[in-house]
């Protein structure tokens, strides 16, 4: 999380810097924008700790896999809230998504013969002599 806050104001500064040096950086908004964006701040903010602390939880591969349906929640939300018609490319995408996110959780895979024996390898606490 440190590395992500980091580069975002390590990408920030500069350009925040450069607008106001510039002149061309207008932020001149009104009580209720600055409200939304302190909103948006929070909200973001509680977004991202939810979700590393989800990940260390259920692991880094089921909490990238839930990832993938970041776009057709956002997509089901516009239709629900904001009345946005979803189409049937959008509908099928969905569904290959979700159909997609289900066989990677699902499956089993079992570890290749390299990977087995990469491990044996770095697991081997027996003294050489």
């Amino acid at each position: 999380m440190l590395h992500l806050l980091s580069f975002v104001i390590l990408t920030a500064a500069p350009l925040f810097l450069l607008g106001s040096a510039t002149g061309t950086l207008n932020y001149q908004m009104s009580t209720v924008a600055w409200l939304a964006c302190v909103a948006t701040g929070i909200f973001t903010s509680v977004a991202l700790f939810t979700f590393m602390a989800g990940m260390k939880l259920v692991g880094s591969t089921t909490a990238s896999v839930l990832c993938t349906a970041e776009p057709v929640t956002a997509v089901v939300f516009s239709a629900l809230l904001l009345s946005q018609k979803m189409t049937t490319l959008q509908l099928l995408g969905g569904l290959v998504i979700l159909i997609g996110a289900v066989l990677v959780v699902t499956s089993k895979r079992q570890p290749d013969a390299d990977d087995v024996q990469h491990l044996s390898k770095v697991t081997d606490i027996s003294p050489k002599y």
